[in-house]
């Protein structure tokens, strides 16, 4: 019998780790379940290139890939090649909705692809090109906001009726869904939670950076909030409970009590897995930073703005897991017992209910008839 095919429209190409492994999670879990999966090779952030300079883009990227082969951009090229199975064309904006890929079910994959603030309302990450009558489904997409604004209220109303199956990734997401369109829907874990941490090993060995002694790593991103100065107190007691270095990924700290830090100012994913992986503890803003702590079985503390909690990506995700220890405010001033305490640490055990919800649930989207 032929395999349905099933196409997945996400933010794979955008450089960052979370991104690309959320892309490639959802895609190795669809083709775990018997399915041709592709994902969509759709071009955000967009760019307004003519053909000519698309072209000469092109062969840049392709002579960088012996010039500068560790180039951390080039890095994440060769992650796309060798583990995302992409379809062929590139798609665009415009060309997507006037000749589209063909799939048995078209699905809105996970990550920010719903948040107007990155998207500006791109209704081709709401499935907007695929046909009126074909299969649309969407898993533990994101808004990343408690609310739409009023000019995409409409649109965005429009395109979810389409669906066949909704699931997001954040209990606020279920609120807007629901008032948006008046359906009750659920929440299921992000894709790169489908995996354990067995799954990314292969993926993780291809590490360029590798640290010998044991850790601390800080992952603490000032895109959405700005915890810095605050969050170095946080730091200063785990370093002092733990007494080990401390590794800054992704950040520029300026920490006069660590002078003996280590400094990584950016990385692809084979790094990214590795330090996850090999950390003796985690200090992280990011969504997919909790992720990969939880998924290694780290002890982490999620580090938010509790003054102004418009994002519940983290403390859904957190709640799902039974961790809800784990999420501190800027100025928190954790003790020993709190840094050495299994509350803040997961175990497969904690994982498995919401993975096995999820997983009913990715099964139900696709086998459903139309």
């Amino acid at each position: 019998m032929k395999k349905k095919r099933v196409g997945i429209i996400t933010m794979h190409r955008v450089m960052n780790a979370g991104s690309a492994l959320q892309a490639y999670a959802l895609q190795e879990k669809v083709r775990q379940l018997g399915y041709d999966v592709e994902i969509i090779n759709y071009e955000f952030p967009y760019q307004s290139l003519s053909t000519i300079q698309r072209i000469v883009l092109w062969w840049k990227e392709f002579i960088k890939l012996f010039i500068k082969p560790h180039q951390y951009d080039v890095l994440y090229h060769r992650f796309r090649i060798k583990y995302l199975n992409t379809t062929k064309r590139l798609f665009t904006k415009e060309n997507i909705q006037t000749n589209p890929p063909k799939y048995d079910v078209y699905m809105s994959g996970s990550d920010q692809i719903w948040n107007p603030r990155w998207t500006d309302g791109d209704t081709n990450f709401m499935l907007g090109f695929a046909p009126e009558n074909a299969k649309k489904v969407a898993y533990s997409s994101s808004f990343t906001q408690k609310s739409i604004p009023d000019e995409f209220r409409e649109q965005f109303a429009r395109c979810l009726n389409r669906y066949d199956y909704l699931t997001v990734r954040e209990e606020s997401g279920i609120k807007i869904i629901n008032d948006l369109i008046g359906k009750d829907i659920t929440n299921v874990c992000d894709p790169t939670l489908l995996l354990n941490n067995d799954e990314y090993r292969e993926i993780a060995d291809c590490s360029l950076i590798k640290i010998d002694e044991p850790f601390i790593l800080v992952y603490v991103l000032a895109y959405m909030n700005n915890p810095f100065p605050q969050v170095y107190n946080i730091v200063k007691r785990v370093k002092e409970t733990l007494n080990c270095k401390v590794c800054y990924l992704s950040c520029n700290p300026e920490d006069s009590d660590c002078t003996d830090n280590i400094q990584i100012p950016d990385v692809a994913v084979s790094e990214f897995l590795w330090l996850f992986s090999h950390a003796k503890f985690a200090i992280v803003s990011s969504f997919h930073g909790a992720a990969f702590s939880i998924i290694n079985h780290i002890p982490f503390f999620a580090i938010a703005d509790k003054q102004n909690p418009a994002d519940d990506r983290v403390s859904t995700l957190l709640k799902s897991v039974n961790q809800e220890y784990s999420m501190l405010s800027y100025d928190a001033n954790p003790g020993a017992n709190l840094i050495l305490s299994n509350r803040i640490v997961s175990t497969e055990a904690s994982i498995e209910p919401i993975r096995t919800h999820s997983l009913k649930c990715l099964k139900e989207m696709l086998s459903i008839e139309k």
